[in-house]
């Protein structure tokens, strides 16, 4: 929707409903991949739709999951909380939650003493 408040009301529906919109596929595989980099804005304290279609699709068994967002003043919200129930045979690390006005420097300080 175009009316803000709108958007919300049908985001706020979508996730009390566990709504997992189809998603596009594509080219990309992570069946060898050990690591796995999963970022959502916080919507209502828990990631968007999609990327909850994603955990649900995709077998992320044995892998380690690192979780980033950005946020308005949420941080995480109830993300990792999700992440766990999602990804229960998961490695799940503390990821880093970025409110909107964070700066580059902060992302590379964050990358540079956790990778």
């Amino acid at each position: 929707s175009f009316s803000y408040n709108t958007a919300v009301k049908e985001v706020r529906e979508e996730i009390e409903k566990g709504y997992c919109p189809p998603l596009i596929q594509g080219a990309e595989t992570i069946e060898n991949a050990e690591v796995v980099f999963i970022g959502s804005p916080n919507w209502l304290k828990t990631f968007a739709p999609p990327v909850l279609s994603f955990l649900r699709t995709v077998d992320l068994s044995g892998k380690t999951i690192i979780p980033f967002c950005t946020h308005g003043g949420g941080g995480f919200g109830r993300m990792i909380e999700g992440y766990k129930k999602e990804c229960k045979n998961s490695i799940i690390k503390d990821g880093i939650a970025l409110k909107g006005d964070y700066s580059f420097d902060e992302l590379k300080t964050w990358l540079d003493s956790n990778l």
